[in-house]
């Protein structure tokens, strides 16, 4: 039987996180040249060491930024199982395939009390692969293990369930 593919495409795009990733980049940029400022104007000058923290701050907070601006989640669920990247951290495709799911349904969740937020996390409730909301593709495997996959597509993929015949609760 021939099944239409499900995608769905995520990013961290919540403006507080921006707000605060922004922030605090600012505040560092700002902050660590005034530091280098001050301490010539006391006629000290920087050691190596000092210089390698001040460049090395600067190399992680532009990475930091780099690393939230092009994290990536996608989901696709075709004939084969429900399949995830989260680029930059799954570069190969996880697939879940049909044959090891017990079930899989839509679900709303608490992202922080749950999982304790979003990105890759644990909690008491399995695994969650989500960048923001608190709709999710909840699957159960055969071997008792639960995955949640977020989405901002809840009906969409409660409409592929229905129209391709896959498990639901």
């Amino acid at each position: 039987m021939t099944h239409l593919v499900f995608e769905e495409k995520q990013r961290f795009n919540q403006p507080w996180l921006w707000v605060i990733i922004i922030g605090v980049s600012l505040l560092l940029f700002i902050k660590i040249p005034l530091d280098l400022i001050h301490s010539s104007a006391e006629d000290q000058p920087l050691d190596l060491s000092s210089s390698l923290i001040i460049i090395f701050s600067f190399l992680f907070i532009v990475a930091l930024n780099v690393l939230f601006y092009s994290a990536k989640l996608n989901t696709k669920i075709d004939g084969n199982g429900i399949g995830i990247t989260f680029w930059p951290f799954i570069n190969k495709p996880k697939v879940f395939n049909w044959d090891d799911i017990k079930n899989a349904y839509v679900r709303k969740y608490k992202p922080l009390s749950e999982f304790g937020g979003w990105g890759i996390r644990y909690g008491w409730n399995g695994r969650a692969y989500n960048t923001s909301g608190n709709m999710g593709l909840q699957i159960i495997l055969k071997s008792g293990k639960k995955i949640l996959i977020g989405t901002q597509k809840p009906n969409e993929i409660e409409t592929y369930f229905k129209n391709n015949n896959f498990l639901k609760e």
